[in-house]
């Protein structure tokens, strides 16, 4: 049952043939957001691209239906890996950021332990 069937069944409104699309002149006549009247347009064309498949749909449509399906899939697989990539892209880098920073943390002892060591040797020469 389409809208416009609910339409007829619960409003003493005539329901007005638009394309393949029936509606009501109550709401769209009389337009609650008249800066989208201006955008007719966008509206059927979301329609049409929300509109769920006619089971009288010809044969001529069912490639081209099966096609947009499978690049749908294939896009949606592509985003997948993608967002995978990127998570273990994170991953690699976050991991190496760990390794330099314990690696200068490292260093950074073995030089304070060199100077320190550099110091002795100094004072022991001063001495002499």
């Amino acid at each position: 049952m389409t809208v416009g069937d609910y339409q007829q069944v619960f409003s003493d409104q005539p329901v007005m043939q638009t394309g393949s699309v029936q509606r009501s002149p109550t709401f769209s006549d009389q337009s609650m957001f008249p800066s989208l009247d201006n955008i007719p347009q966008a509206a059927s064309a979301s329609s049409r691209s929300m509109a769920t498949p006619r089971s009288g749909s010809s044969v001529g449509d069912s490639p081209e239906r099966s096609n947009k399906v499978h690049k749908r899939q294939r896009n949606t697989e592509a985003a997948r890996r993608y967002r995978q990539r990127k998570v273990d892209k994170l991953t690699e880098v976050e991991e190496a950021l760990r390794s330099m920073t314990q690696e200068r943390d490292e260093l950074r002892l073995k030089l304070a332990r060199a100077e320190a060591e550099a110091e002795v040797l100094r004072g022991m020469v001063g001495k002499i």
